[in-house]
């Protein structure tokens, strides 16, 4: 489970970890679970912008 928001307590995490089902969630998104299509672009978009660094 990925979570973009650094200012959430433990007990909210946990929360959404579990209402999610563990899978990747970015925050002002929908969730995106592996395997469907838009996995593959999220991959290249963040191997982007660690290429970047």
């Amino acid at each position: 489970m990925l979570i973009i928001n650094p200012y959430e307590d433990i007990s909210s995490l946990i929360s959404k970890i579990k209402h999610n089902n563990f899978g990747l969630l970015l925050k002002g998104s929908s969730e995106i679970r592996p395997g469907l299509k838009d996995y593959d672009s999220l991959s290249e978009f963040l191997e982007s912008i660690d290429d970047s660094f």
